[in-house]
């Protein structure tokens, strides 16, 4: 068995000790500043955070998913999906 430094129930995988995953900076809007800021972001275990560079408001933003989302790669993929049903129903 191997030892641990750490106490009983810590693995060490906690955000305190292993940190985010990933950072990165990108504008998006301040419900407080009622305008577009900088955000520094952060992912911890594919949950997406950032703190508003001007006012420091904290925001979740949910799993990787939901933020990388591609509304125009959706929809190409909708109109392929439904060329493709025509294509195989003979239309």
């Amino acid at each position: 068995m191997v030892g641990s430094n750490y106490p009983p129930g810590v693995t060490g995988n906690e955000y305190e000790i292993a940190g985010p995953d990933l950072t990165w900076e990108d504008q998006h809007y301040c419900d407080d500043c009622e305008k577009y800021t900088e955000f520094d972001f952060e992912s911890f275990r594919k949950i997406i955070s950032g703190r508003c560079a001007v006012c420091s408001n904290e925001i979740d933003l949910g799993t990787y998913g939901d933020y990388f989302v591609d509304p125009d790669r959706q929809r190409d993929e909708q109109m392929d999906k439904e060329e493709d049903s025509r294509l195989s129903k003979g239309e």
